[in-house]
């Protein structure tokens, strides 16, 4: 059983080195991503992300939270030549480290990030955070 934990922990590696090569290679990009592991997306839906645009792409997408795929989707709104993006972001810190890497793509015109706290609301004697 064990070796097939490693098996299948090795496919899915690969999978999603692939994946993030099929990204690359196909928005053409050339500098540095942030790492694509952890709280992040995934190489695999960072390619179905880069597919929805480019059949079904919007004039305009609101993206809740930043980071690489804030990143991916303004490459290729910038590629297939349409679209804008507001992202809203709770941290200060990714506010910045988003705008750092829109700016190094070179694609910063499209995409607007936005520091939006997250504030408490009472609902139906609920607490939750938006």
């Amino acid at each position: 059983e064990r070796s097939q934990d490693v098996q299948e922990s090795v496919d899915d590696s690969y999978s999603q080195v692939d994946a993030l090569l099929s990204v690359r290679s196909e928005l053409d990009v050339t500098e540095a991503l942030p790492a694509t592991w952890g709280w992040t997306a995934s190489p695999d839906f960072l390619r179905e992300l880069t597919r929805i645009i480019r059949l079904h792409s919007s004039q305009h997408s609101v993206e809740s939270g930043s980071g690489v795929s804030t990143l991916i989707a303004a490459l290729a709104l910038e590629k297939y030549g349409c679209g804008r993006i507001l992202a809203l972001e709770n941290e200060k810190e990714f506010v910045y480290r988003t705008r750092e890497y829109l700016q190094l793509h070179g694609v910063q015109g499209n995409t607007k990030v936005t520091h939006a706290p997250m504030t408490e609301y009472q609902v139906e004697n609920k607490h939750i955070e938006w």
